[in-house]
């Protein structure tokens, strides 16, 4: 028990330095989109709100996008790129900015905003 308790204090003070250190902490989120059963999308938003991604799942030509809100006030985007192939489209937020908010959209259907973190 000692030794666990040693552990826990040496993970929440490396955690701890890393909120210093970066002035955040790291997440990583993720929404999929689904009609009943069926499985149309999936993304979210990764490296601390710096990287968003979409993948498409489903092969019917409408593709996927996830859409954040960011801590500036502006909006971004990121699409799938290769529809419902392998891989799955992603990219950084510009400058400082990082996502607060994302939801995953396909065609008109989308998931609810939720909290990016």
């Amino acid at each position: 028990m000692p030794g666990t308790v040693k552990r826990i204090s040496v993970v929440a003070g490396a955690a701890a330095l890393v909120v210093l250190l970066t002035g955040q902490p790291a997440w990583a989120v993720e929404q999929t989109l689904r009609m009943g059963d069926i499985k149309l999308a999936h993304g979210g938003v990764i490296n601390s709100g710096y990287t968003l991604y979409a993948c498409d799942d489903r092969a019917n030509g409408i593709g996927a996008v996830t859409e954040v809100r960011l801590n500036t006030g502006y909006t971004d985007n990121v699409r799938d790129p290769n529809g419902s192939a392998a891989g799955c489209g992603q990219k950084n937020t510009s400058g400082s900015s990082y996502a607060v908010q994302y939801r995953v959209c396909s065609g008109e259907a989308c998931t609810g905003w939720a909290r990016a973190y």
